[in-house]
């Protein structure tokens, strides 16, 4: 009967007391927030077995009789090490193989000892003598340097057995397979010689077992075996499990041949794996063979140079995505010139087995593109690696550069790292502690950071009661230099680590009329070491391939405040940024944070390398200042091709900015003109235009209409593409005269017109009023609308297109506070705008100085000094006060604080949903204002109720609260206060107009698969319920290709869709989605 195992690490409680486990500190401690718990030390005894020292690797499972299983690999050179004796009782020297076994229930060691108790050589003999092992005729050498283990579960990968593979990190190791229930050790030829760390299994169809793995030999390769199961017919161990016989493959680029050639973190090369025949048994005994026919080291990597195979400086470790199997990261240690410092590889192989592309996720060399200040700082001779089920990898420290600076003026140790494969960050989770050598022993080498290093890692996440959320490793520790009585010390340890953030401070906002509020973050915090700085703002929320939410939240303020970041080219600044925060689609909770962008572009379309080529004052490191009014507008809507978030500089002559936001680059828009930006909303237009309504931050700000015209600008590129290189800015202007102020009433209705300004005029570049470039400065703007008879409106604070009516658009004014009689409180209006013509209407729903109409006794009681502003699928307004920014009077009377609305433009009821809470005080920072009502500030907000699942009937907004008063400590690195939030609750509107999040996913299917572009694709689909939908492709860097949007009926549909030319070649997930229903992605190829 087959033992029963679980490939999960162990996730060993907290609470676990060892037998004898020695009172020493932890070799390894966790850091940024990570935490870690001793398990067991080298050298300790369990059941009369001492565990040896050297530890290269650990994997664990749950055995038949429910003991958890730890094994621990064990890398001795042949003769060194205690001899121990197999069941025949020869006697070996050399690396081994210990376990240990851990009643669940005690949590105590019960036994220790070898797992294995024959071995089989090579011919598939049993071992009788040591010389058929280490075929040197040493009496008692053993195996020879063994790495790093992994396990495989029958029927997993296309094995018959529950097995481990490994092998001798040797030059000329043979790769080894045990059979964990009959506790045998088989030698696998048919895989080749080399110096073996790790083997990865992957998925090459029936009856075929698929492997990858590396040699770590310096100028070796990356090899793919394909074994047959049951080549043989012989019903022998290695052939059921398709390790006897096969073909090897070695990776070849396909115009790069070493690492000094391709290198760089986040550059690509393609290639295809070549197969070379290392076993002829024609050939057993000649030069170069062996004396079964097996190729030698020299006569294997001869072969593999013969088809140019990539060399590669010391390979290591490898992982396969548990999302998407087709993708392996793995690591290269290095071996000096381009790759001193070694580099962390992913292989992708969508387009089969032998095609495949090789991207480098992170190169020491280059310091991860720059993202830490010098390679010492960052990843440094990778080794041991895991892909995680959450999505990032974890990558183990062992050096092997030769250079002196291993640790840097810091003496930094061997650390642990946590690397996103979407944008090769990486944060440090756990580093090497040299204060804890054990009791009586000596470190002979303190003054070497490298001298110790983590050996071996695996996820124990899902093994034992582990909470949502949290990932935890079993990590072995090989201290090198701490030298016993078998070996170098060690140890084994948990190292844990929550995947996501939520804010541990009291709620800033109260949720009123049934809403209830959460803190999502709070400024000041710092999730996955990113300094999220002050000021939130406006709010961008789009779903990735992953599943994760992004949101995109911009910092505004001044350019010379906040704590500084680097983009990709290092460069250092300070200022405004846009925040990323990746989010779980199921639980809310963070699970990464970032900064939106890599790369700048500047208003000349160079890449920005120096901090005066974004701001004006002529410092090396002032960035972006004052960003405003966030919004995002997914691909393909308003004549968009790309996902955009946008965001102004509210500062005099700021420039307006776009963020590609899977290319993660930010544009700046020159063809905009300069101004003291506020917000912007794009809405369906005329033809072929690309339409936008502006607003200045300003008390007497024109309303300006942008329509852009796609691919008609000087220059090909991204704002070309996007309609926002070229185009005509225009200006509202009332039909009948009306002074700029006047304005006012609820109900009132006033017809305009838009009228263009020429706010580019080239011939005038570098004169009065101009930038270098043409286009008008802010005063020149203004004057051009009085020119044209523009109408002033009092600090417009946000824009938003009504979601069923995209001609629609509702605009908040705040006001002028004690500086107007008649515009106090503000107000919000309706525009409704002629697609087919310069025509816009402009109707009062809401004036906040009417108190007739509203029937309130005092404005102070009713909705005051609007700002940002959501329109609803729900065809609900939702509103932000703010606050006493323009008015002494808030909240004087009536006492309440700065307060959310939701504005009904139906019956035009408010109801007021959620107000600020001033107790809140982030840290028990204290209140520079705490008696000043309405100090604090509602930013931006935006309707999530599809982006997550929630119960029926409820939505979802996320909100931003700008605490100006809360300072102190926080001003250096955040400027001020601030949180991002979810607001909950249920709606209050008619239960048919409601939204509908999906309940479960549907099945698609599509066909022809693959196809080429200008193809039909049919389309089936159980259709749940009926509803609009639309249909996308996604490619793996996230692009999304809208491909219909149309209302499907209940039940089973098929229609065809055309694959547009513009769609690149390559490998997609296609996905139907509607406010009802998902389906399942389908992953769909396109040939070129």
């Amino acid at each position: 009967m087959k033992t029963k195992f679980y490939l999960i690490s162990v996730i060993l409680l907290i609470s676990w007391q060892l037998t004898n486990v020695n009172a020493q500190e932890p070799m390894l401690k966790g850091t940024n927030s990570w935490q870690q718990t001793v398990l067991f030390n080298v050298s300790q005894e369990v059941a009369g077995y001492v565990l040896p020292g050297n530890i290269s690797g650990v994997n664990t499972y749950l055995t038949e009789d429910g003991y958890q299983r730890i094994l621990i690999m064990h890398q001795f050179n042949e003769t060194d090490g205690s001899p121990y004796a197999l069941e025949n009782g020869l006697l070996l020297k050399g690396s081994r193989i210990s376990y240990v076994d851990l009643d669940r229930q005690t949590q105590q060691p019960v036994d220790a000892g070898l797992p294995y108790y024959i071995v089989f050589d090579r011919h598939g003999n049993e071992v009788t003598s040591a010389d058929q092992i280490n075929e040197s005729g040493h009496g008692s050498a053993g195996f020879d340097r063994f790495g790093n283990g992994t396990l495989f579960l029958s029927d997993d990968q296309g094995f018959f057995d529950d097995v481990m593979l490994f092998g001798e990190e040797a030059e000329d190791g043979t790769a080894y397979i045990m059979d964990l229930q009959e506790g045998e050790l088989w030698a696998a030829p048919a895989l080749g010689r080399g110096a073996f760390h790790q083997f990865a299994a992957i998925d090459v169809g029936e009856g075929k077992t698929g492997l990858i793995y590396g040699d770590g030999s310096p100028g070796s390769h990356v090899y793919l075996f394909i074994g047959e199961k049951n080549g043989l017919g012989d019903g022998s161990f290695l052939d059921q499990n398709g390790l006897a016989t096969g073909k090897l493959y070695v990776w070849s680029g396909d115009q790069v041949m070493n690492s000094a050639q391709f290198h760089g973190t986040g550059n690509i090369a393609d290639g295809s794996f070549f197969e070379i025949t290392i076993y002829d048994p024609d050939k057993a005994g000649i030069s170069g063979y062996d004396d079964q026919g097996y190729a030698l080291p020299g006569t294997q990597l001869s072969l593999a140079r013969l088809v140019s195979a990539f060399s590669f400086g010391g390979l290591r470790g490898f992982a396969v995505n548990p999302g998407f199997k087709h993708q392996i990261a793995f690591t290269d240690a290095g071996n000096g010139g381009a790759d001193e410092w070694g580099t962390t590889y992913q292989i992708d192989l969508s387009q089969g087995v032998i095609a495949s592309t090789l991207r480098i996720l992170y190169d020491g060399d280059d310091a991860g593109k720059g993202q830490v200040p010098a390679p010492f700082f960052g990843i440094r001779s990778p080794r041991d690696i895991v892909w995680s089920d959450n999505g990032r990898i974890y990558i183990e420290e062992h050096k092997a550069t030769t250079t002196e600076d291993y640790g840097g003026f810091l003496d930094l140790q061997s650390s642990v790292w946590e690397l996103n494969p979407a944008n090769s960050k990486v944060t440090r989770i756990g580093q090497i502690n040299r204060k804890a050598i054990p009791d009586g022993l000596t470190d002979t080498a303190n003054m070497d950071p490298g001298a110790w290093s983590p050996a071996g890692l695996l996820e124990a996440t899902a093994a034992f009661d582990a909470q949502n959320n949290t990932t935890i490793f079993l990590a072995g520790i090989n201290a090198g230099s701490v030298v016993g009585v078998d070996g170098a010390s060690g140890q084994l340890l948990l190292l844990q680590g929550t995947n996501t953030y939520v804010s541990t401070e009291t709620a800033m906002l109260t949720g009123l009329n049934g809403n209830q509020t959460q803190p999502l973050f709070t400024v000041g915090e710092n999730p996955h070491g990113y300094t999220l700085t002050g000021v939130p703002d406006g709010i961008g929320v789009f779903e990735r391939p992953s599943g994760q939410i992004r949101v995109l939240v911009n910092s505004k303020i001044d350019e010379n405040a906040g704590g500084a970041y680097y983009l990709r080219n290092n460069l250092l600044l300070t200022g405004s940024r846009i925040w990323a925060l990746d989010l779980n689609l199921v639980t809310r909770e963070l699970e990464r944070s970032s900064i939106g962008y890599q790369t700048i572009v500047d208003r000349t379309g160079a890449f920005v390398e120096s901090a005066n080529q974004i701001n004006r004052s002529g410092s090396v490191i002032s960035g972006l200042n004052n960003l405003s009014g966030g919004l995002l507008i997914p691909a393909l809507h308003f004549g968009l091709m790309n996902d955009i978030f946008f965001a102004g500089e509210s500062v005099a002559d700021g420039t307006f900015y776009a963020l590609d936001v899977f290319g993660e680059t930010l544009y700046a828009i020159p063809a905009w003109g300069h101004a003291t930006w506020k917000s912007v909303a794009f809405f369906q237009g005329q033809a072929n235009a690309v339409s936008a309504l502006l607003t200045l931050d300003r008390p007497d700000s024109p309303l300006l209409l942008w329509r852009g015209s796609p691919q008609e600008g000087p220059v090909n590129g991204f704002l070309n593409d996007n309609g926002l290189a070229s185009g005509t800015l225009s200006v509202w202007v009332p039909v009948d005269p009306v002074d700029s102020g006047q304005l006012s009433g609820t109900n009132t209705i006033q017809n305009g017109t838009f009228v263009q300004i020429p706010v580019f005029q080239p011939n005038q570049a570098g004169t009065s009023g101009f930038d270098e470039l043409g286009y008008a400065r802010e005063q020149t703007i203004l004057q051009m609308a009085d020119d044209a008879g523009a109408y002033r409106f009092a600090h417009p604070g946000g824009l938003a297109v009504n979601p069923n009516n995209q001609g629609q658009i509702a605009m908040t004014t705040s006001g002028m506070g004690v500086n107007s009689t008649d515009d106090v409180w503000g107000k919000v209006v309706i525009l409704d705008l002629d697609a087919s013509s310069d025509l816009g209407t402009l109707t009062i729903v809401y004036d906040g100085d009417d108190l007739e109409t509203n029937n309130l006794p005092n404005a102070d009681f009713g909705l005051r000094n609007p700002g940002s502003v959501e329109w609803a699928n729900s065809n609900r307004i939702y509103i932000q006060e703010t606050g006493n920014a323009f008015n002494a009077l808030f909240g004087k009377t009536s006492g309440q604080e700065t307060s959310t609305w939701e504005f009904n433009p139906e019956t035009r009821t408010l109801y007021r949903i959620a107000r600020i809470n001033r107790s809140a005080r982030p840290f028990d920072l204290p209140d520079l204002q705490p008696a000043t009502t309405g100090a604090w500030e509602l930013g931006g907000i935006r309707d999530v109720s599809t982006n997550f699942t929630l119960p029926e009937e409820s939505t979802l907004f996320l909100i931003t609260v700008q605490a100006h008063t809360i300072q102190d400590s926080l001003a250096d690195d955040y400027a001020e206060g601030g949180q991002l939030l979810f607001m909950a609750g249920q709606t209050i509107f008619d239960p048919s107009t409601g939204i509908q999040i999906p309940a479960a996913l549907t099945s698609l299917q599509a066909f022809p698969n693959p196809l080429s572009q200008g193809d039909w694709l049919q389309v089936r689909i159980d259709v749940p319920e009926d509803a609009r939908s639309s249909m996308a492709l996604y490619d793996l860097m996230g692009h999304r290709y809208l491909l219909h949007d149309k209302i499907l009926r209940n039940g089973p549909q098929q229609f065809s869709v055309r694959i547009p030319d513009h769609i690149p070649s390559g490998v997609y997930f296609l996905q139907m989605n509607s406010n009802k229903w998902l389906s399942r992605p389908l992953k769909l190829v396109i040939r070129p």
